[in-house]
């Protein structure tokens, strides 16, 4: 295994589960790891939740009820089930992500952002995969009214992870 050659591996905590069915806790995800929630083939967290919350509907107590309760445990979420990925909720998920044990522990800026935006979708070709843009420029989003909270949010958890080796 990577662990045994003492090697890198890559986490996604939605799909790194126990027994249960529960979201690994934190402290055991890899140290050496690079640990995220979305990729080019993995859905950012606002299109994975709400993705979630349309199939939930169609099949109410399914899959997709156990998802979001395993995602919304592991960033400790202890209201009820939100309608929406608002900020409360993606703050204590962008949280979560940072108190693994993993090293590494990176944000999309879709993640970042709290977007739906996927910039690639696996299996596909030609112009819908690898298109997308955000609507601004990084520079320029995270001084906008509704973008400015979440980045700033995300600068308090990073100032909270300083000197952590």
């Amino acid at each position: 295994t990577l662990a045994d050659l003492e090697l890198a591996d890559l986490s996604f905590p939605q799909l790194s589960r126990d027994a249960s069915g529960a979201i690994l806790p934190p402290s055991r995800f890899r140290e050496l790891s690079l640990v995220t929630y979305a990729n080019h083939d993995n859905a950012p967290l606002a299109l994975l939740y709400s993705q979630g919350l349309l199939a939930r509907n169609d099949d109410p107590g399914g899959k997709a009820d156990s998802d979001l309760a395993a995602l919304t445990a592991f960033a400790g979420w202890e209201e009820g089930l939100p309608e929406s990925l608002g900020d409360d909720l993606l703050f204590k998920l962008q949280e979560a992500l940072f108190r693994t044990r993993s090293r590494l522990a990176v944000l999309m800026a879709s993640d970042l952002l709290g977007v739906p935006i996927r910039f690639n979708l696996p299996g596909s070709y030609g112009r819908g995969t690898w298109s997308d843009r955000l609507e601004l420029p990084l520079h320029d989003l995270v001084r906008h009214p509704v973008v400015r909270p979440r980045t700033r949010a995300r600068l308090r958890i990073d100032r909270g992870r300083r000197g952590r080796s």
